[in-house]
């Protein structure tokens, strides 16, 4: 156990004491989870592991095309980068807390990294790169698929964020 930090296995009671306490920024390392600049680096099953203890958001960040191809990580919601929309649908996914845990996942971690970044220049304080990604990706991670975890068929009606507020869309 790390005396400064008191973490040395990654729950999701440590990840949120570590994140409470800013460690990201300090770039510490501890099991399945490594700071990359600001935005911490989960590695998949870590991320399913918090996302089934409700102490993190996961967003998957791919495209309509491949949510239909492979299906959607279990517990995530799917918001495409590439949406208009991405940054104002990612806060009322996170019930508009930018303190609430973010998870980021994509298909090799490289869309997640550029959304991981958008999202801490956008106020958020607690943003994480799965960076291993759905497909994995050599010398990082073999991926969400790879690995065995639940990849759910994608559903608009189950995987789609909530509609915008009207009021939030000025």
């Amino acid at each position: 156990m790390d005396a400064r930090t008191g973490c040395n296995t990654v729950t999701p009671t440590v990840l949120r004491r570590c994140w409470s306490r800013g460690l990201a920024a300090l770039g510490l390392l501890f099991a399945g989870v490594v700071s990359a600049g600001d935005a911490l680096v989960v590695d998949a099953p870590t991320a399913l592991k918090l996302v089934r203890a409700d102490q993190v958001t996961l967003i998957d960040v791919r495209t309509l095309e491949e949510w239909t191809d492979t299906g959607v990580p279990e517990g995530a919601t799917a918001i495409a980068l590439q949406d208009p929309d991405f940054l104002r649908k990612v806060m009322v996914t996170a019930d508009r807390d930018r303190s609430r845990p973010v998870l980021l996942i994509c298909r090799t971690g490289r869309r997640s990294g550029i959304a991981a970044d958008l999202l801490l220049r956008a106020g958020f304080l607690n943003v994480a790169n799965v960076r291993e990604g759905v497909a994995g990706r050599s010398g990082v991670g073999p991926g969400w698929v790879e690995r065995g975890l639940p990849m759910l068929a994608y559903d608009p009606a189950r995987h789609a964020p909530a509609p915008i507020p009207v009021q939030a869309r000025k």
